[in-house]
């Protein structure tokens, strides 16, 4: 669905099914718990995260403009359904939101990982 270091156009809702979010291992990756993930021609990337409805992905690279920072693929067996806004659409309506909103926002983002980081090393 994204690859990292490609520009979005779009964010995504997770409806149904599930998604890995992952990023390419290397040197400036550092060193971390998750799984490693084989995506061909002698590339790996590490699995930074698990994602379920109503999960959702790709506002940062949109809002700041930015290629992504991770790559996002469907992992489940059944089939996997999104919601998708267009960027234009997503950036008038993030326009709305305040910088507490966006704030918040962050704070979840950063607890789902670090519960996310905690059970892959337990």
């Amino acid at each position: 669905l994204i690859k990292e270091g490609e520009q979005q156009s779009v964010w995504y809702i997770i409806t149904r099914g599930e998604c890995v979010m992952s990023r390419r291992t290397g040197a400036s990756s550092g060193a971390g718990a998750g799984a490693r993930i084989d995506v061909g021609g002698g590339a790996e990337e590490e699995e930074i995260g698990r994602l379920l409805s109503p999960n959702h992905f790709g506002e940062r690279a949109l809002l700041r403009g930015r290629p992504s920072e991770f790559s996002v693929r469907a992992t489940s067996e059944s089939e996997v359904e999104c919601l998708v806004l267009d960027g234009p659409t997503f950036r008038e309506l993030a326009g709305h939101l305040s910088a507490e909103d966006f704030r918040k926002a962050e704070e979840d983002d950063l607890m789902q990982f670090a519960r996310f980081k905690h059970e892959r090393a337990t």
